[in-house]
């Protein structure tokens, strides 16, 4: 699922303020300042993952002539060869 970059603020907004008020965190930052760090942090995690995906679909572009003609499940090899990257690379999704 991606999330716009609203959707991140308002996300990173939330966790700040309940941290905060539930006193799970302690910090002579704003809300607002803890916030935009979250929401940093989120931003470079799905970073990852998009250029994850970019990989696969370049490595599968390698094999497309070879996959012709073959009643290859696109959506499955895609799945499956990223998930060997994380795997080899001990990347966390």
């Amino acid at each position: 699922m991606r999330l716009s970059k609203a959707r991140i603020d308002a996300l990173s907004l939330r966790l700040a303020t309940r941290l905060l008020n539930q006193n799970m965190i302690e910090s002579p930052h704003k809300k607002e300042d803890i916030a935009a760090t979250i929401a940093a942090v989120i931003t470079k995690e799905l970073e990852v993952e998009t250029r994850l995906d970019r990989e696969v679909e370049q490595i599968m572009k390698q094999y497309e002539q070879k996959m012709e003609g073959e009643s290859i499940d696109r959506h499955a090899l895609f799945l499956m060869i990223k998930k060997q990257l994380v795997k080899e690379r001990e990347i966390i999704l």
